[in-house]
């Protein structure tokens, strides 16, 4: 899906430059997810974390689909970009392994504490 080229989206939206997009993908990922993990799993460590990272990376997931992808100029879900129906199903693939990980994360910085 060669289409599917978040970066270069982003720079697009940034001023065309390729290191601010990476950064702002790089710190959406990291401090963005990272917080909203925070706030919804909180340090129950009754708690099961990587269920709570896949649904924080669902929830970024649709916000991406229902309001990034449409301010880039590629409709809801993404579904006027060449590679159609595949974009969702990828995107949100790479979204629930990215939750899963930073789930996993979380509860070994949860433990160490």
């Amino acid at each position: 899906m060669p289409d599917l080229d978040i970066i270069a989206m982003l720079e697009s939206m940034m001023g065309g430059s390729h290191v601010m997009a990476w950064i702002a993908h790089f710190m959406v990922g990291s401090i963005g997810y990272g917080i909203v993990m925070a706030l919804i799993a909180g340090t129950d460590r009754s708690k099961n974390f990587t269920l709570t990272g896949a649904m924080v990376g669902a929830i970024g997931w649709f916000m991406m689909m229902i309001a990034i992808m449409p301010m880039m100029g590629n409709g809801l879900f993404g579904l006027s970009m060449p590679s159609g129906i595949m974009i969702p199903i990828a995107t949100l693939m790479l979204h629930l392994v990215f939750g899963v990980v930073l789930g996993k994360v979380y509860a070994k910085l949860v433990a160490a504490h």
